[in-house]
């Protein structure tokens, strides 16, 4: 069965001629380890994209495998961590691959485990890190502009603030993560997509991160949703998020329109070199609706009528 594999393998290879390849193994690799490494081994250099399942003794068998000359995009996935104690020569593992910018890592691997060329990273998604792993990738990728990563483990034992000059776009998939914010500094930081941990001090938050265009927000409760949309009313608190262009709230259960309504209105123009909201999203679950009177659904539409594009109501329907 290994020869086998190994052939219709380097036969797909073979009918590409010389192009750049994509490369995954999409199901379990156990059956066809030897023959998969085999085949990334002859044909490393034309390797464009790859994307792995495999556990750690599978993995294993692809150490010293390279160089990968035009390796671009990377993604691993693993099985559920089993007794394997196989270790890695950490600098060999996908180390030579001098264009490496996108990275991904599924839900049982953590940056920890590994080694790779760090430093050319501009894009990296991380299903599973711990508070310090998470500090420790923002130093260890200065040239990273997207960072996607649920933190969902560990006390951070590195309190220093960091600060990374690059990241545009960060995107925190769970709750706790909210927590290893004020560790940070993110003057680049235009987009921010966040899970709003409970009681979270939105004012230490944001004032932190001025430069925001554009903001998604999960799991609101009232209060944060309440005083977030006080704050953002120009009239009340001017220099909170000057440059914000979009702003979107999922899974909201309450929504206080009237203070909304004033939020978007004073934020319609643009004004002493402050953005105009361009975009706002209200979602509320499934089945619910948000009340609103007729007056604030005349004000609404003005500002959808000259430009704002506004959703308020469960998703796929719209209530102004």
């Amino acid at each position: 069965m290994r020869d086998g594999a190994e052939k219709i393998i380097e036969d797909c290879f073979n009918r590409a001629g010389s192009c750049p390849l994509f490369f995954s193994v999409c199901g379990d690799m156990t059956a066809e380890a030897d023959a998969i490494s085999v085949t990334l081994r002859r044909r490393a250099h034309q390797l464009e994209s790859v994307a792995i399942r495999a556990d750690q003794q599978q993995l294993g068998k692809l150490v010293g495998i390279g160089p990968f000359p035009l390796l671009k995009k990377l993604a691993i996935n693993m099985p559920l961590l089993g007794s394997s104690t196989t270790s890695f020569r950490k600098s060999e593992f996908f180390n030579d691959a001098p264009r490496l910018t996108r990275l991904y890592f599924g839900t049982n691997i953590t940056p920890s485990m590994f080694s790779f060329p760090w430093t050319t990273l501009s894009n990296f998604t991380c299903a599973n890190s711990s508070g310090d792993e998470f500090l420790k990738v923002l130093k260890l990728v200065p040239s990273l502009t997207a960072f996607t990563c649920r933190v969902t483990h560990g006390k951070i034992m590195h309190r220093a603030v960091i600060t990374h000059e690059r990241l545009q776009n960060l995107c925190l998939t769970d709750r706790s993560s909210t927590q290893f914010l004020p560790f940070v500094r993110l003057p680049a930081l235009q987009n921010l997509v966040l899970h709003v941990a409970d009681a979270m001090d939105n004012d230490s938050l944001f004032s932190i991160l001025p430069g925001l265009t554009e903001i998604e927000l999960h799991d609101l409760d009232e209060d944060f949703v309440l005083n977030f949309l006080a704050r953002l009313d120009r009239t009340q608190d001017p220099e909170f998020l000057p440059r914000l262009q979009s702003l979107r709230f999922g899974d909201c259960t309450q929504f206080p329109v009237g203070i909304l309504v004033q939020a978007l209105s004073s934020r319609y123009e643009t004004r002493d070199g402050m953005t105009e909201l361009l975009v706002f999203q209200g979602t509320c679950f499934p089945g619910e609706e948000i009340y609103i009177s007729r007056e604030e659904s005349d004000t609404l539409r003005e500002l959808v009528a000259g430009g704002m594009v506004i959703h308020l109501g469960p998703e796929g329907g719209n209530q102004i």
